[in-house]
């Protein structure tokens, strides 16, 4: 029960702190990309039966950034810099970087962050271990898609580095039936 408290404590913290730029940033991803949502619901309601254009002249550069992003990828470089710190060294990480990678569809992943980051503001992705289905022991690094992170990703407030590495905690949630 401690740990339970001492979640929602914190939750409620990092939740009060960034409420209304989370509110921003949910409303900025509806209004760039879901149709009709750049007319306030009064105005739709008062012109019902009358004609509303829109015209979307924030999606398309939107879009132009995720492509260029998508076609100049950044990926994880590896180098050996000392006496231990050999080039084969560097080179058996750089591949197991590449696998788990591989594994994870980390392309997607990172595009899936990317754009919610560039429409809103917030982006995700978690690094998480899964037990190998083969021998029950041992575990796989995957990294993992967080959709909506605007709506699910809560971090320790006095956190300062623009990506939150310097965070104490944070908090992922998720919907899950109640059962």
């Amino acid at each position: 029960e401690s740990v339970h408290t001492e979640a929602m404590k914190r939750f409620s913290t990092s939740f009060a702190a960034e409420e209304s730029e989370r509110n921003n940033c949910i409303e900025d991803i509806r209004f760039a990309q879901v149709p009709g949502s750049q007319w306030e619901d009064t105005a739709a309601s008062t012109r019902k039966n009358r004609p509303r254009y829109e015209i979307n002249k924030v999606a398309l550069p939107i879009n132009q950034i995720i492509g260029e992003q998508r076609q100049n990828r950044i990926g994880i470089k590896v180098r050996g810099t000392g006496a231990k710190a050999t080039k084969d060294l560097a080179d058996t990480f750089s591949g197991l970087i590449r696998n788990i990678e591989n594994n994870s569809r980390f392309k997607d992943v990172k595009d899936i962050a990317f754009k919610e980051m560039v429409n809103g503001g917030f982006g995700a992705w978690a690094v998480a271990t899964e037990f190998n289905s083969d021998d029950g022991f041992e575990q796989d690094i995957k990294l993992q898609c967080i959709r909506s992170a605007a709506s699910s990703v809560y971090y320790d407030p006095s956190a300062v580095e623009e990506n939150k590495q310097d965070a104490s905690w944070f908090i992922v949630t998720q919907d899950m039936d109640r059962e």
